[in-house]
């Protein structure tokens, strides 16, 4: 067996990251043996190169794999499947870091140890592989919140050596309060929306629509904001009423939350400054349960509204219906 350890030399040159193959030091530690000598001059080695073409989840046989994402992900662990073969070693490998070959998703896997971004309660190459293949992505897309193991907000060569620093012991990891912002969060960057059902969240977004002023059924006493909002444009299929729901009455058609919410529309769509925009809003609509809404308001077809969806004092998820009646 061939004992080898990983060398990160990211963290001197940036964004930009390489492992030391040479052996004994700077390459990533190996469940194979040397290939035996003659081996490669057999025709067997591969060129090292992603993606190949057999099947990334199942030994297939030849060098490499077909997903680009998951090849590099468990060549930088172990080259043996890249240069020699991919087997049955690099099949399970890829189980454990693919989310196409059914790894779970790291965000939702409750790391044992500080620095274990896939979950497996080890700080090994594994770790260090999975932040390799996520250096400089978005913190917010799927599968790579986790890889922030430093929590400042982006994947980067830090993260590499917090691990490094760490393979081998296990320490409770700390909570990771970075939060990624909906696409949608600033009046500015509005959804479009049609008629129709939409899901929504508004966990982690911010607040930046206008007091709620008393018309809209709010309790002075209790509050009249409307926090954490997130925002749609929505042009009127019809004259008559525009209705925005996020009901809870059991029909599926009228929308649901999770959460208590406040539904808010404004007359066009620059960004409201006041409340003299506003044309409709709902705290807690009739026969709605959990504090959900429903929202009546006048338009004019053709005609475009912002809707404001935001939530009591808290955020959550849920589908937003919005259908125009005439």
């Amino acid at each position: 067996m061939r004992l080898q350890r990983f060398v990160c030399c990211a963290l001197a040159v940036g964004m930009s990251a390489q492992v030391n193959a040479a052996p004994g030091i700077g390459a990533p530690i190996s469940a194979h043996a040397e290939p035996e000598p003659g081996l490669a001059d057999a025709g067997s080695r591969g060129d090292g190169e992603c993606p190949g073409e057999g099947d990334c989840c199942e030994a297939n046989g030849t060098p490499s794999c077909n997903d680009p994402e998951c090849c590099n992900s468990v060549c930088l662990v172990d080259p043996f499947c890249c240069e020699v073969e991919w087997d049955q070693i690099c099949a399970d490998l890829a189980v454990d870091m693919c989310l196409l070959c059914g790894a779970g998703e790291p965000c939702s896997t409750p790391a044992l140890c500080d620095g274990d971004v896939n979950g497996d309660g080890v700080l090994d190459p594994l770790d260090t592989g999975y932040i390799l293949a996520r250096l400089g992505a978005d913190l917010c897309a799927e599968g790579n919140c986790q890889a922030d193991v430093n929590c400042d907000g982006l994947i980067d060569p830090l993260d590499l050596g917090y691990v490094l620093g760490r393979v081998g012991v296990c320490n409770p990891p700390a909570a990771c309060n970075v939060l990624c912002l909906p696409g949608n969060n600033d009046c500015e960057d509005a959804f479009v929306i049609e008629d129709g059902l939409t899901p929504f969240s508004t966990i982690g977004a911010t607040t930046d629509g206008p007091i709620t002023p008393k018309i809209c059924g709010c309790d002075p006493g209790f509050g009249c904001g409307g926090y954490s909002d997130v925002w749609y444009d929505y042009t009127a299929t019809c004259d008559g009423y525009g209705v925005v729901s996020t009901c809870n009455d059991d029909d599926p058609a009228t929308g649901e939350a999770d959460f208590d919410t406040w539904l808010h529309a404004y007359e066009g769509c620059d960004c409201p400054t006041d409340e003299d925009y506003l044309v409709g809003c709902n705290d807690d609509g009739p026969e709605c349960s959990g504090f959900s809404s429903i929202m009546w308001f006048p338009v004019t077809e053709g005609s475009c509204y912002l809707v404001r969806v935001s939530g009591f004092g808290g955020s959550g998820t849920g589908v937003l219906a919005v259908s125009c009646e005439d």
